[in-house]
């Protein structure tokens, strides 16, 4: 009789933790199936002369910097037309104005969840009017704020991490301490960049693997970035170049194009101030370009 207890209480157990094993099984399966099917959406957004990337997950919208409150009506009207009245984050890569210009207004006519920068970077340009209006938005609307440097995580939704790659010290210019995040997704990885310099990049191909498919040519296409050693190592097949027409610093220089043409081929270079906003869509195993 004991023995019948023993022998039934041991087909119970085995049950449950087979049911158990089978539910794991179906959950990990269906997971799976659902990221290989989830679409990543990468925008180069035209704005003008500056820079804004909006990164769209199926589960989260992050928007990479936000351009100069010059531009901001080319902003809005492409957040507009994509019907995106939420942003789950914006993240600042350093302090000036054409990436951090439209912070304060997006904040005030947008849901924003959250407003990650730089840690070596966020006090750069303190006494500057848009640092203050982004401070001053922050502070009314108690918009949540996250601090990030070498090593930290980004998560862009649907079980991506973007990995902070650089700033690891206080730097004394402000396009130094620029965020550098390298976000992969299936077969392919986005190299996002900020207004680095050499400096920034002779670093960080020191200390990490840079190589990645789309790159975000550094500071616009400035001659102060986008060394040979850089564009040797991070090997990417796209790169992209955030620049206004007929701006004042002529971005990008002709010395810079003349490095990057080594290493990117014509078909495969783009600039936001010849082919407008530029769209790469990701579903983990097949990338498509598209100009908006």
């Amino acid at each position: 009789m004991i023995q019948n207890d023993i022998s039934n209480k041991i087909k119970n157990i085995m049950a449950i933790l087979l049911i158990g094993i089978l539910l794991f099984c179906i959950s990990f399966f269906y997971q799976m199936q659902v990221n290989a099917s989830s679409l990543l959406k990468v925008y180069f957004i035209d704005v003008g002369q500056g820079s804004s990337i909006l990164v769209q997950s199926e589960s989260k919208n992050t928007l990479i910097d936000t351009g100069d409150e010059k531009y901001y009506d080319k902003l809005d009207s492409f957040l507009s037309n994509n019907q995106i009245n939420s942003i789950d984050q914006i993240v600042l890569t350093h302090n000036d104005p054409d990436h951090i210009g439209n912070v304060d207004r997006l904040i005030k006519t947008r849901k924003v969840g959250t407003v990650i920068q730089s840690k070596y970077g966020y006090k750069k340009n303190a006494s500057t009017k848009d640092v203050k209006e982004l401070n001053a938005a922050v502070s009314k609307y108690h918009t949540k704020t996250v601090k990030v440097k070498k090593g930290n995580k980004i998560d862009f939704g649907c079980g991506m991490k973007g990995e902070v790659l650089s700033p690891w010290k206080n730097y004394k210019k402000v396009n130094q301490t620029s965020l550098v995040i390298k976000m992969v997704y299936g077969k392919y990885s986005y190299l996002f960049t900020g207004d680095i310099y050499s400096s920034n990049e002779k670093e960080l191909i020191k200390k990490y693997n840079v190589k990645s498919t789309v790159l975000q040519i550094p500071h616009h296409g400035s001659y102060t970035s986008s060394s040979e050693q850089f564009l040797k190592k991070v090997g990417a097949k796209y790169a992209v170049i955030s620049c206004g027409k007929n701006n004042p610093y002529h971005h990008p220089r002709p010395e810079a194009m003349k490095r990057i043409k080594k290493y990117i081929s014509n078909k495969n270079l783009y600039r936001t101030d010849q082919d407008g906003t530029i769209l790469f869509i990701n579903d983990g195993k097949k990338l498509i370009v598209k100009k908006e």
